[in-house]
């Protein structure tokens, strides 16, 4: 399958996805109270609106999971210098520490059940050491890829450069401005970036995958 016609099937599984999930919202929050007021307006759905489920007991059997949690990473490949390069007194830090415990744990979890999955809290990128900036941040998503991040949500630093950067983030293409600077191109992330309340000023659809489920 061409690369074209890959990235056109990644936009168009987000965008159902996200279709999908607001309209379960809508079903589940009426755009209007059920018995507004006298001279009240109706309060306006949104995205941000408040929503509350109730859900019957679960009858079946439970499954055990393990999450693998980071945030903040901020493109440190390299291990930081000064205080923010030392663990409780221990020099630590950057990617190869990060990816050798993050895969030590996974194995450990592995063991006791097969739902194990890495995580990260946003704030990957943006405001990043000059070896991942220098190549407007590709290398980190790279490194990510490669350490078998699942999925993450958008921090504010996600943002830095606009939300057209993300997408690129997301899908891969190459700079519009200085390009493909290493010469091999760039496909983007492996993992879904998950953004529930970053919403499209015209659609009004969140502009990323709201949520994702795994099995």
């Amino acid at each position: 399958m061409d690369r074209a016609r890959t990235d056109w099937i990644r936009i168009v599984r987000t965008l159902v996805i996200a279709i999908f999930a607001v309209a379960v919202v809508l079903a589940l929050s009426p755009l209007t109270p059920s018995s507004p007021q006298r001279g009240t307006a109706a309060a306006r759905w949104t995205p941000m609106s408040p929503v509350s489920v109730t859900f019957q007991q679960a009858t079946g059997g439970t499954a055990t999971g393990t999450l693998l949690a980071f945030n903040d990473f901020h493109g440190n490949i390299d291990p930081p210098t000064g205080s923010s390069g030392v663990v409780n007194g221990t020099p630590a830090g950057g990617v190869e520490y990060l990816a050798y415990w993050v895969k030590q744990l996974r194995a450990q979890a592995l063991l006791t059940t097969p739902h194990v999955y890495t995580v990260a809290a946003g704030d990957n990128i943006g405001a990043t050491p000059l070896v991942s900036a220098a190549f407007h941040d590709e290398p980190t998503i790279e490194e990510l890829n490669a350490m078998g991040v699942d999925l993450s949500s958008v921090g504010n630093h996600e943002f830095d450069e606009g939300v057209t950067e993300l997408y690129r983030m997301q899908f891969g293409g190459c700079h519009p401005t200085d390009g493909c600077q290493d010469g091999d191109g760039f496909a983007g992330a492996d993992f879904p970036y998950l953004a529930a309340n970053v919403t499209d000023k015209v659609t009004k659809l969140p502009i990323l995958l709201p949520l994702t489920i795994r099995l």
